[in-house]
């Protein structure tokens, strides 16, 4: 506010420019302690007299402070990157999103537009225009490291060799065993695999530089044993274990900027794991939704449902929309390809495929028009394995490092905590 600029109460009808400053963020409110009245931010207010003031169909009061997200949440969602799944959770957004091809979502000063499934699909086809127009080719990608997580028996390491067979993948190597910081844990008989895998031409390659610049990570699945707990902890664990080797390399003056710079290049001079598909089985179960919570704390993970041969299409996008509304309302964060929550629940209500979490199948024929929808024994079922393929190797691997950089930089600066809860 201006000096000289008329007080008005808050009570009061406020002129126009105000009232636009209100709509960007901006309220007239009274300080408790000194009972002086100014321009604050709305994010640091628990109740707004002067939004309540501004009439709302069919809201009132109740409507203005459901409007207004509360300090906490407005600084994640400013923190957070636009490439992240929970971003649209404004409090008036509305949950029966999944039962129509628009999608609600709240706009500046608590208003309510509709996300149409036709501009969500026009927003996901120009990111990833744009991502293909900067894309690096196969031997550039960098390297990059992928886990594969989830229950038992559902075809992680079947997932992992369909991914090997990428027509940019040159070389593979045979299954590793992993070392025995796999286990930080203890004694265990679970065993972690990784396949390597190289999209770089011999010729290309560098003085004693390592040709193998992917790798796949299989990780045993919670549903081999009685106690998923007994599974679940020590493969966040291994990712601990990463962060922690990771983190030998550098002192303790390093600032943060200085890591994310780091950590993001493709040139792999860390030892953590870059993106993690969580895998799950025709629904996301109360396990999942566990185990998400403490993976999503230690890398940018990609929500994937196996075997797609074995449901109908309409099957597939209701799995789709119950996931993207599941992991919303947790709070778990995931990667979601620059999509907001309403305009992913938008495009898989309307049934357009190619957006997280991808509905995937390594039985099924690779699809040939942009649909995903292939013919497998005699009927249509949606396979989005070669968007998923794009997405981790290729189009959004800058996007997925800086991700799990960035967490990293924030488990460093908490103190870098061997448990995560």
């Amino acid at each position: 506010m201006m000096v000289g600029d008329p007080v008005w109460p808050l009570s009061a009808s406020l002129p126009s420019s105000l009232t636009l400053r209100r709509r960007t963020g901006w309220v007239l409110a009274r300080n408790e302690k000194t009972g002086a009245i100014g321009l604050s931010p709305r994010n640091f207010l628990q109740s707004v007299e002067s939004v309540a003031a501004e009439p709302r169909a069919g809201g009132g009061r109740s409507a203005a402070k459901a409007a207004a997200p509360d300090r906490t949440h407005s600084l994640v969602l400013r923190d957070r990157r636009a490439s992240t799944m929970p971003e649209s959770n404004q409090q008036g957004t509305s949950r029966q999103a999944a039962s129509s091809a628009n999608a609600p979502v709240a706009a500046h000063g608590g208003a309510v537009r509709m996300v149409s499934a036709e501009d969500a699909k026009r927003k996901m086809e120009q990111i990833a225009t744009g991502r293909r127009t900067r894309a690096r080719a196969g031997a550039d990608t960098g390297r990059i490291k992928v886990a594969f997580v989830g229950d038992s028996g559902i075809g992680k390491t079947s997932m992992i060799l369909q991914m090997m067979r990428t027509s940019d993948i040159i070389s593979t190597d045979p299954i590793l065993p992993s070392k025995s910081e796999a286990s930080p844990l203890g004694p265990t008989s679970l065993t972690i695999q990784e396949f390597r895998a190289s999209t770089i031409p011999p010729l290309s390659l560098d003085i004693s530089e390592d040709r193998f610049n992917l790798s796949f990570i299989d990780t045993p699945g919670y549903g081999s044993t009685l106690d998923a707990l007994s599974v679940i902890r020590p493969v966040v664990a291994y990712h601990v274990a990463q962060f922690q080797r990771t983190d030998q390399a550098f002192t303790r003056e390093a600032t943060p900027l200085q890591l994310m710079r780091f950590l993001s290049a493709p040139t792999g001079a860390h030892t953590h794991i870059d993106v993690a598909a969580y895998c799950m089985l025709h629904r996301i179960t109360g396990v999942d939704v566990h185990y998400l919570k403490r993976l999503s704390k230690v890398v940018s993970v990609v929500p994937v449902v196996i075997r797609s041969d074995t449901m109908t299409v309409d099957e597939a996008f209701a799995v789709k929309r119950e996931i993207i509304e599941v992991l919303h309302r947790e709070g778990i964060e995931t990667f979601s390809t620059g999509l907001s929550k309403d305009e992913l629940l938008a495009l898989a209500s309307a049934k357009v495929a190619g957006a997280p979490p991808y509905v995937v199948s390594a039985r099924a024929p690779k699809p040939i028009s942009g649909d995903g929808r292939v013919e497998y024994e005699g009927r249509k079922v949606l396979n989005e394995i070669e968007a998923f393929k794009d997405t981790v190797l290729f189009l959004h691997t800058d996007e997925l490092r800086r991700g799990t950089a960035d967490r990293f930089v924030r488990w460093r600066s908490a103190g870098s905590p061997k448990d995560i809860d």
